[in-house]
């Protein structure tokens, strides 16, 4: 999948294990139950600051996570080898005054099979994401954004099987988009932001281990929104000002003129699948540089925004928010056909966690 990337890019001979990509098994677990489930999604929908509704959707059944009239976004979704459906997001309270700035009382959260565990001790200002990856040997992955209240600056946190640790400092400003995990090392990418939460240019960021790299010079505001590996390749997408890139090993890689959006990429094998917006045709999805096909949907779809991409067994499922003159809503595509809408139409739907297991 998301699975959403340079003396990182010097290191050989790593063995990712990365939710956007293939699953390798259940790592020797005996305990697997006979049904794992195959596929999983999560949305949110609802107003843009209140009253957001959180979803689940397992194997064709739609599932309210919570409905407490708060602020709640999902972000990300995993199975793990022995079946229990993993999601992640950010909820937010009323927000409330702090010195000049409004405080939205956001703390990152993880439903795992529906029961809610709040992850941030404390809370923080502004939303932000949490993301989730689970090995084949069953240890969990959770990393995410938090914000300090004193500085105002955001920091990158990690919590594996639970134990939490700060990966970046809260001196300065860096924000976390997607990362991997590669045996003990974890590999992430987003933004950073030396003069701290300020109005500079942020610059595309990769981490190995907390060591951050940055990928852009900051002369315009940039950030590393995805992260994928095949074999000993890493490959990472940047938008850059107005203009996307995709690196392998650092260097940038040719793509057609009339991509003008990457939203995420995910490899399967030696094939690396961008997911992007063509020129004057929507979303579609590249296959080793080379346009695969456009999103294929119909009335009553008027505008289709692709957000996550996953591939398994060289079958691709992407995630994306539908407009029609009813609303928003989720809806999954696989291999490039409409498969299904995952609910209602609403307002402001947002759908970006995907996860296929292929059982």
């Amino acid at each position: 999948m998301k699975l959403k990337i340079f003396s990182l890019l010097c290191m050989c001979s790593l063995l990712i294990s990365c939710a956007k990509d293939e699953n390798p098994g259940n790592g020797g677990n005996n305990n697997v139950p006979s049904q794992i489930p195959e596929f999983c999604a999560t949305f949110t929908t609802g107003n843009q600051y209140s009253f957001r509704k959180a979803y689940s959707y397992t194997d064709g059944v739609t599932t309210l996570l919570q409905d407490e009239g708060r602020y709640i976004y999902t972000n990300d979704a995993a199975i793990s080898p022995d079946g229990e459906v993993v999601i992640t997001g950010c909820q937010c309270d009323k927000p409330y005054q702090v010195q000049s700035h409004y405080l939205d009382s956001c703390r990152l959260i993880v439903f795992r099979d529906g029961v809610k565990q709040i992850l941030s001790a404390e809370s923080f200002f502004r939303p932000s994401k949490a993301k989730v990856e689970i090995t084949s040997g069953g240890d969990e992955y959770i990393a995410g954004t938090e914000n300090n209240l004193t500085s105002l600056n955001d920091y990158i946190v990690l919590w594996k099987n639970g134990i939490k640790q700060q990966v970046t400092s809260s001196s300065t400003h860096s924000e976390l988009y997607d990362f991997c995990v590669s045996g003990n090392d974890i590999l992430m990418v987003g933004k950073s932001n030396s003069n701290g939460a300020s109005t500079a240019p942020s610059k595309a960021t990769y981490w190995l281990n907390g060591n951050g790299t940055d990928l852009t010079d900051g002369t315009s505001e940039a950030e590393a929104n995805s992260i994928a590996i095949s074999g000993n390749d890493i490959y990472i997408s940047v938008k850059d000002g107005s203009t996307h890139k995709l690196f392998k090993n650092g260097i940038m890689q040719s793509l057609p003129a009339d991509v003008n959006f990457i939203h995420d990429i995910c490899t399967s094998g030696s094939d690396v699948y961008v997911l992007a917006d063509k020129t004057g045709a929507g979303p579609g999805v590249l296959k080793n540089g080379t346009w695969l096909y456009q999103l294929n949907y119909s009335q009553p779809y008027t505008f289709m925004n692709a957000t996550s991409i996953f591939t398994k067994n060289n079958t691709v499922f992407v995630s994306a928010t539908g407009t029609s003159p009813a609303g928003e809503e989720a809806v999954i595509f696989r291999d490039g056909n409409f498969l299904y809408a995952l609910g209602s139409p609403g307002v402001i739907t947002s759908v970006e966690g995907i996860f296929y297991s292929g059982n």
